[in-house]
């Protein structure tokens, strides 16, 4: 039998089963529609399959307008539009054509939910200078270095309690770490007020002297102090804590 080709506009309508955010694992076989036309298509069509699945698995149906061709949705569409997003990170382990002549993926990631419409999520710049961006979810972001920082609340931690708080931070899809001493030096600007951190950085927090990933010892870390003529490096207790904050980095 000859394969026809049709175009359907569909409207693919679905309430969510839930809207209270979080995130799950998932693990999903994708298979294209058992039609060979080429390695590309047909593992794109599995890969689309798959991200289909892995959002409904999360408990969230789809909203969109979308194309179909052969009953197959087409537009990657349906995950902008949904009301969840498969996170940035995920894997896709590529099997091949099956002895029924379906191509198979399997897709490993994490899927949020709760989260409205995709392109409402995506960061707009408000704030920033010749050399950083602020985005309005709080992240900053250094141009020349390609790094990523994030401020958390205004207050003194202990390096255990800076540790936690960034292993957990899953701001704008997460991956954020423990700055190294190096990378702290790279915001050391000099100048004339107290505390040598830039502007936008400035406006986020009033503590100068920052925790970072490096151990002395099993008790003790290094800290970057911007309150001194180019920077001081200081150890201190991880368990003080009076006198450091954190800065999270990616």
């Amino acid at each position: 039998m000859c394969r026809i080709t049709c175009m359907i506009m569909a409207l693919i309508v679905f309430n969510p089963l839930y809207s209270v955010a979080g995130t799950i694992d998932v693990n999903i076989k994708g298979v294209d529609d058992g039609v060979k036309t080429s390695i590309q298509q047909d593992y794109r069509e599995a890969v689309l399959y798959a991200k289909r699945e892995a959002i409904e698995r999360a408990g969230v149906k789809m909203h969109a307008i979308t194309t179909v061709k052969d009953l197959m949705v087409e537009s990657d569409y349906i995950e902008s539009t949904s009301e969840a997003v498969l996170k940035p990170g995920y894997t896709i382990m590529d099997i091949g054509y099956q002895n029924d002549g379906t191509y198979l993926i399997i897709l490993i990631g994490k899927v949020k939910t709760g989260m409205g419409k995709y392109e409402d999520t995506k960061p707009e710049i408000i704030d920033g200078d010749k050399r950083y961006d602020v985005y309005n979810n709080g992240v900053i972001k250094d141009r020349p270095t390609g790094n990523e920082w994030y401020i958390g609340s205004d207050v003194y931690l202990t390096w255990y309690e800076t540790k936690t708080w960034i292993e957990k931070l899953e701001i704008d899809d997460g991956g954020w770490r423990m700055p190294t001493i190096l990378e702290l030096k790279t915001l050391y600007e000099h100048h004339g007020l107290l505390t040598h951190l830039p502007k936008v950085f400035r406006k986020r927090t009033t503590k100068s002297v920052i925790w970072s990933s490096e151990s002395d010892s099993p008790t003790i870390a290094k800290t970057f102090l911007y309150h001194y003529d180019s920077g001081l490096v200081k150890s201190k207790s991880k368990s003080t804590k009076r006198y450091a904050t954190g800065f999270a980095i990616r």
